[in-house]
């Protein structure tokens, strides 16, 4: 297509030189070709800096900021408040994108006349380079096509749109007033309802064009600390919250049960994974809030109507809790097999 509009693509960095320059020619080897590329170091000390300045010396687009550390947040703010594009893109810098990524969906959203456009992503489990042809788990689950600016909210809200800031097209106008908090992580959860909650309209794309690595050493996902606890505690309290001063107006009743229930079993996971981590700070306070806080949410929602492997996993939690640590691996992967849904 033609390149009639400027895209900002954001790229915060922080120690991720083995999988940087992966994500960078996935960036400029785009085939929509009017971009402005923000590259934000974040303070990396492992040698990041120097593949941003090689990527900058070869390609015009790229604009680079360095700064001291202020997390991913503060690089994404960063980036937002300098940016041009009429619409913006994120990209993570351990991920990738495909090559008609930008193209793809501007063309959806020029068609749709929508504010936001989401595309499928492909998770890959992987440290080598990732594959555009990868037949892991792909999401998001949720149904095709165009979604008013209610129905889009209910989606993130039950989990059928992710909420993650990568794997969308967004006009940049709906960033004026918005920006991460930051000294937190889970902001994506903290921040999508809030875009969200622009938009007039939102179209779901079915093309697989973001490829997401997972359980990379280092990364936010697979440190458990008590305040990344805190900080997903307070991010999901402050989107239910939404959710009660928007009910029934746009969620119905029914919506922060089916939450509550989806809290447990995610709970039960973090409490599995915290109690197989080894080098965890503050693991038995950790352990203690979320157990207080599962045993709460169970007498709220009842585990009667939570999924059968939660409830197993809750029954082992509050009798034999030592028996987790072998019936992690087994509990993980049938939450894996069961969201294996859309393939290629």
């Amino acid at each position: 297509m033609n390149n009639p509009f400027l895209v900002s693509v954001i790229i915060p960095v922080f120690n991720v030189k083995p999988y940087l320059a992966e994500a960078l020619d996935s960036v400029i080897n785009q085939t929509y070709k009017n971009l402005e590329i923000i590259i934000v170091d974040d303070g990396s000390t492992d040698g990041s800096g120097a593949v941003c300045d090689e990527y900058a010396g070869k390609d015009e687009r790229i604009i680079l900021i360095r700064q001291n550390n202020r997390g991913l947040s503060g690089a994404r703010n960063a980036g937002l408040d300098i940016m041009k594009g009429e619409m913006v893109v994120f990209i993570d810098p351990d991920d990738a994108l495909h090559p008609d990524y930008v193209g793809s969906m501007l063309g959806d959203m020029i068609r749709e006349k929508c504010d936001m456009v989401v595309c499928r992503y492909s998770v890959q489990k992987t440290l080598r380079k990732m594959s555009t042809k990868s037949s892991g788990m792909i999401e998001p689950r949720c149904r095709t096509g165009k979604f008013n600016r209610e129905s889009a909210l209910r989606a993130i809200a039950d989990g059928s749109i992710n909420v993650s800031v990568w794997n969308k097209l967004y006009r940049a106008e709906l960033w004026q007033s918005v920006r991460y908090p930051e000294d937190r992580v889970y902001e994506d959860v903290a921040t999508a309802f809030q875009i969200f909650s622009l938009c007039s309209s939102v179209y779901v794309s079915a093309s697989v064009l973001y490829m997401n690595r997972r359980g990379r050493p280092g990364s936010i996902t697979n440190t458990h600390s008590w305040k990344n606890f805190k900080d997903y505690d307070l991010a999901v309290t402050e989107f239910d919250d939404f959710i009660r001063k928007n009910t029934p107006d746009i969620f119905p009743m029914q919506t922060m049960k089916e939450r509550q229930q989806k809290r447990i079993n995610c709970l039960v996971g973090l409490y599995a994974k915290v109690r197989s981590g080894k080098k965890i700070g503050n693991k038995d306070a950790v352990m203690k809030e979320l157990k207080d806080q599962i045993i709460a949410a169970e007498m709220e929602v009842g585990i009667r109507n939570c999924a059968i492997r939660t409830r197993v996993a809750y029954r082992i939690l509050c009798s034999f809790p030592k028996l987790l640590n072998i019936a992690y691996p087994a509990y993980k992967s049938a939450r894996w097999a069961a969201r294996l849904v859309y393939r290629r």
